[in-house]
């Protein structure tokens, strides 16, 4: 490995880092001597759409790819801003390098946000589910929706005997009998 390889972070079109990534592989006579690595970090989540879990593929950094690359030069800047689906670098017209200790941060982070998420218990539409705690705490319900983006729960709730959709957390939360 190269001790004088930097890492620079290319951004692409969000939802277009494979494009970006076969095309470099694509040109690798080009690039095969300065680029050494790349990375677009992805992660597995849980869809739930019509009552059924899917489990789909995305990128945990959209719009980003991070290349590690042994020597820039502007031959090098021109392609990689020629390339389809690029808009720009870090650090503008002249590409800012990154630590590998900047890098080993944004992919334990990515790491972490996985650890977490697993963590959650999934709820699905339809769950009977008992607040723990918050406004409503001790109350039951039934989950309406779901928004993992937010990690919060729709939930029905029976108050004074009538129907009442909330808004609770997923931590406010918890799956009943």
């Amino acid at each position: 490995m190269n001790e004088n390889s930097m890492w620079y972070v290319v951004y692409v079109i969000p939802g277009k880092e494979q494009y970006f990534i076969d095309a470099l592989q694509k040109k690798k006579e080009k690039v095969a001597f300065s680029v050494l690595d790349i990375l677009s970090p992805i992660e597995k989540v849980l869809v739930s759409k019509n009552n059924r879990k899917k489990e789909m593929v995305k990128r945990a950094l959209p719009g980003y790819v991070f290349l590690k690359i042994s020597k820039i030069s502007d031959e090098l800047i021109k392609f990689l801003r020629d390339t389809n689906h690029v808009s720009g670098f870090l650090g503008g017209s002249s590409p800012s390098p990154i630590t590998e200790e900047e890098v080993q941060t944004m992919l334990n982070s990515v790491q972490s946000k996985r650890e977490m998420l697993d963590a959650i218990p999934e709820f699905c539409i339809g769950d009977n589910v008992s607040i723990v705690e918050g406004a409503f705490e001790g109350f039951l319900g039934i989950v309406q929706s779901v928004d993992k983006e937010k990690s919060t729960l729709g939930v029905t709730l029976s108050i004074f005997g009538r129907e009442n959709l909330v808004s609770v957390s997923f931590m406010q939360a918890k799956k009943g009998k």
